[in-house]
């Protein structure tokens, strides 16, 4: 089971901006391919300045789901492989050829209305 934690202010939902800073965790790439999909967008609206704080029941503070991110999903399934590819970390990531390894991410984006956002 894998998990992709992905943070960064949102200003606007028109186009996805992610530049990552380049991260390897081993000191070269892991010895395998891998296949990412996206199985679950959603996004959340949080309470004020609730991010600043680390919570683990995170989900406790929600005031609201957002149905606008759904609509960005093609868009957010392009980003996600170039960020794990831009990092490193697979010596490839492939759409559809065979792979070692078969990846399923669900991204969960959480807003803090405190963060001045504009979110559509």
């Amino acid at each position: 089971m894998a998990f992709l934690v992905v943070g960064w202010s949102l200003s606007a939902c028109d186009q996805i901006v992610l530049e990552p800073t380049l991260v390897v965790p081993t000191k070269g790439p892991v010895a395998y391919s891998a296949q990412v999909s996206l199985t679950d967008l959603s996004a959340y609206l949080l309470d004020p300045g609730r991010t600043v704080l680390p919570d683990r029941g995170l989900q406790n503070h929600v005031t609201e789901k957002l149905s606008s991110v759904v609509r960005a999903k093609p868009e957010w399934e392009q980003v996600v492989p170039t960020y794990l590819d831009s990092r490193k970390t697979f010596c490839q990531i492939v759409q559809e050829d065979p792979a070692d390894l078969l990846m399923t991410l669900r991204l969960v984006l959480c807003v803090d209305p405190s963060a001045s956002f504009e979110f559509n």
